[in-house]
């Protein structure tokens, strides 16, 4: 940046005060409008130039807004208005002194709609000349004095990449955080599995940007999880802990994954670490991860060894896995190899690869560069949060290690102290932007998990800073569409925050969820052809014809599920291949599944618990996805019928918890007078308990019996008959009793 360019200072100083309030408005800092327009400056100049800070807020910034950045630094701070706008957007007027149409947004910091506009109400550009002058070139510019603290969290230090390197260094304690985040990920749609095991590739680009793995300066974007070590362990470690369950259809958490969210962060790390001491060999065989899988022996020999470390100073690592080798006289442990089989480079040592990945991620190692003119004890010379400046060399020698408390303390080393772990961090939810939650790193994983069902949920912060949610109301009329309850999505709300959300909050997820009540999701079945050809050919013969429905795309047209047996039968006679999916045919006769339940009488079961969430809070929320897999095994004809009989048995239910009994209280003897009951409790305020026949002929009544509570007032005569007034605890209205369709009475 040249010298003559203006300071921070003096471009604060040209900026109009207007902005200046819309900035602190945009950082959420307080305004005083009786303050001086120098404290303003000076409150902006302290805030925006702390690096802790920058660092907050360019981690929050996507990709894009980091380009526009780092093409600004690189043009030496400045770049004309023309040409940076047609690239990244304009800016909206902001006139708050108008009232009429020209005035704009009120708050347009709130919602920017370009790169440049976000940008501009951070604070981290301007206009040169705030104005417009005749004769003279708009730009925007980066302060002087602000550059270079951009410069240092947007431009990678040019260096020599090595062949090899670690995955990204500051993995160590994060392990637990992004192991729920994973889950999260799964937990949030229906992940259906590549080849019955992997992840599809859009889902492993989602999970590099939550887990800040594409902020690593030699990352590449990758189509598969075992292509990066770091993901690829997650996925094993995820699979060796039994936190997931792989079915045809999804990716589905099982009880142990929920009970390890629920548990302390002490009991989480020791489940990690035990799930990878026992996990056989030959379940890492097919993540192709840099360092060769260890027989559970040679896991058992490792940590033995491991465990020495605990009296020793620092060391290097390539003396101390000598040492190992030494004393491995069974060979347990792998020996050095070539990284590939056409690799012309020296051998890889796949126990530097485990030492400086997998036990560094799991917290029991903490490597460290050693300085060139390092010694034998190069403890005086090395620095343990080297790790966090520059990633390791797997086969660099130079590379000193130690013991870390957390990892004395996982194995069992004697008079290990257990580390101080932090206290679970509540989750917030600010007023401004609505609808929107903060869950710090800290925080409690199964409210990340539980959240992620019905938040978006696009970009994320690396795991050190806060994880941005926003309730997504498509994603809750979704789910009010499969048949979750508004009181089920506010248990989940509730159970995610660890706290009641606001009123306003409880209203919106009545009305979105009250849109998907209205709508029904059904399974569609579709024919799906190989080409577009050979559709149009089969729309020829009049049978199959016939049974088509509507074109969906080229290849694709919908089919009547009644009639899915009949196609397929015709086609097989034309010698065409037809996969049926899996349905059922005879509702409640078809063979049954686990415990010999019928797939129709599961979906009838399901529904009236579904019901229940209506009155209470349930124990366990079903998972979507289970439920949509059991839905697609029923014909619609099923399914009608199955939620026609629970609705029958809700209703029913409605009515016994309203007071509509079919059967009479037994608990009530019969009273042959109820007039003496009634006003002894009338004298003594005492609320009584009837028994009372409703007239057919009123609305919502055919003549049952009702039993309810009732706050009595006074007994009249009206034409000769006796009546009641009171209140009642039913309706909560007053109403009126006629004393000779009062079958029994007691006083409470």
């Amino acid at each position: 940046m040249a010298k003559s360019e203006p300071t921070f200072h003096q471009v604060l100083d040209a900026t109009p005060s207007r902005q200046l309030f819309a900035i602190l408005a945009a950082h959420k800092l307080s305004i005083n409008t009786s303050h001086p327009k120098p404290e303003l400056v000076a409150q902006l100049h302290h805030h925006l130039t702390q690096p802790a800070t920058l660092m907050v807020i360019l981690t929050q910034l996507d990709e894009v807004a980091k380009d526009a950045l780092r093409a600004l630094l690189g043009a030496g701070g400045t770049l004309p208005v023309g040409p940076f706008e047609n690239r990244f957007g304009c800016i909206r007027p902001y006139r708050p002194w108008r009232k009429d149409e020209l005035a704009g947004d009120l708050q347009p910091w709130l919602a920017p709609i370009s790169t440049t506009e976000q940008l501009w109400y951070l604070g981290l550009l301007y206009r040169d000349p705030p104005k417009p002058k005749p004769g003279r070139i708009q730009q925007y510019i980066i302060p002087a004095d602000l550059a270079p603290l951009l410069t240092a969290h947007l431009v990678q230090p040019t260096r020599t990449t090595p062949t090899t390197i670690l995955p990204y260094p500051g993995r160590h304690g994060a392990l637990e955080h992004h192991l729920a985040i994973w889950l999260a990920t799964l937990n949030a749609d229906a992940i259906c599995p590549v080849h019955k095991r992997w992840l599809p590739p859009s889902i492993v680009a989602t999970l590099c940007n939550r887990l800040g793995l594409d902020q690593e300066p030699d990352f590449t974007p990758i189509r598969s999880e075992r292509h990066h070590p770091y993901l690829a362990f997650l996925h094993y470690l995820a699979l060796a802990a039994d936190l997931f369950a792989v079915t045809p259809t999804a990716f589905q958490l099982t009880p142990t994954a929920w009970a390890w969210l629920n548990a302390t962060t002490a009991t989480r790390q020791q489940q990690i670490y035990h799930a990878w001491r026992h996990a056989p060999a030959e379940l890492a065989l097919a993540f192709n991860l840099p360092w060769e899988p260890l027989t559970p022996q040679a896991r058992i020999d490792l940590t033995t060894h491991l465990a020495t470390l605990a009296h020793q100073p620092p060391c290097l690592l390539s003396n101390q896995i000598a040492q190992w080798r030494l004393h491995d006289p069974w060979q347990r442990l792998p020996a050095p190899r070539p990284l590939t089989w056409y690799a012309d480079t020296a051998d890889h040592d796949p126990l530097v690869a485990l030492c400086t990945g997998p036990l560094y991620w799991l917290g029991l190692l903490q490597p460290a560069t050693a300085h060139p003119s390092a010694t034998a004890h190069p403890s005086a010379t090395a620095h343990p949060s080297a790790t966090d400046n520059a990633p390791l060399l797997i086969d660099n020698p130079q590379i000193i290690i130690h013991l870390m408390p957390q990892g004395a303390w996982l194995l069992d080393v004697p008079n290990a102290a257990v580390p101080a772990f932090p206290a679970p961090a509540p989750c917030l939810m600010p007023k401004q932007p609505i609808n929107t939650i903060h869950i710090p790193p800290h925080a409690q994983p199964t409210h990340l998990v539980h959240l992620a069902r019905f938040c978006s949920w696009a970009t994320a912060a690396p795991s050190q800073f806060v994880h941005t949610f926003l309730l997504d109301a498509a994603r809750i009329a979704h789910l009010a569409a499969g048949g979750m309850r508004p009181e089920q999505l506010h248990d989940q709300l509730c159970r995610a925050l660890g706290r009641a959300p606001s009123r306003r909050t409880r209203q919106r997820l009545r009305d979105w969820a009250r849109q998907g009540q209205q709508l029904r999701l059904r399974p569609l079945l579709v024919l799906e052809a190989d080409s577009p050809d050979l559709l149009a050919q089969l729309r020829r013969h009049k049978l199959i014809r016939n049974r088509l429905g509507e074109v969906i795309a080229p290849n694709r047209i919908t089919l009547n599920p009644t009639d899915a047996e009949a196609l397929a039968q015709t086609l097989r006679t034309l010698n065409y291949f037809v996969e049926l999916p899996a349905t059922t045919d005879a509702p409640f006769q078809h063979s049954a599944q686990a415990g010999g339940v019928s797939p129709a009488l599961q979906w009838l079961l399901i529904t009236l618990y579904n019901g229940l969430g209506a009155h209470l809070s349930l124990a366990i929320d079903l998972p979507w996805d289970v439920r949509q897999a059991l839905r697609d095994q029923l014909t619609f004809q099923q399914q009608a019928a199955a939620e026609a009989g629970a609705q029958q048995l809700l209703d029913q239910l409605h009515a016994a918890l309203n007071g509509y009994l079919r059967l009479p209280a037994l608990h009530m003897p019969p009273t042959t007078d109820p007039g003496p009951i009634l006003r002894a409790a009338i004298t003594s305020g005492h609320d009584v308990e009837l028994r009372y026949w409703g007239p057919a002929t009123q609305p919502r009544s055919d003549g049952h019996v009702t039993t309810r509570r009732v706050t009595p007032y006074w007994i009249e005569e009206r034409h000769q008959i006796l009546y009641l007034i009171g209140w009642c605890h039913l309706r909560q209205q007053e109403r009126v009793f006629r004393l000779d369709r009062i079958e029994a009475v007691v006083r409470l």
